[in-house]
């Protein structure tokens, strides 16, 4: 995701992994020990120049969003501020 690339793996459909690669549309997925669809995987990218060149770019876009410190931050302060708000929602029924 780093290099911006798009991703082929063979994994298990119900996977963190696979569910990652979904989420960031970086790449495509294909089930463990099926070789034809991995090939075709592959070489749909290798025509596909346009779509190739968009995972690629998703994936980084995904990376640099999510997994960078500064991403990591935000998401920490959005998850404090939610679960502040909830807090403070539950304290005013309760006053």
């Amino acid at each position: 995701m780093a290099a911006g690339r798009p991703i082929v793996a063979a994994l298990d459909d119900e996977s963190d992994a696979a569910a990652l690669l979904r989420a960031a549309g970086c790449g495509l997925v294909t089930r463990p020990g099926e070789a034809e669809a991995m090939a075709q995987a592959v070489l749909r990218l290798r025509e596909r120049g346009e779509e190739r060149q968009a995972m690629g770019e998703a994936g980084r876009k995904y990376l640099e969003t999510f997994h960078t410190k500064a991403g990591i931050v935000a998401q920490y302060a959005a998850l404090f501020l939610e679960e502040v708000g909830s807090s403070n929602k539950g304290q005013r029924n309760n006053d």
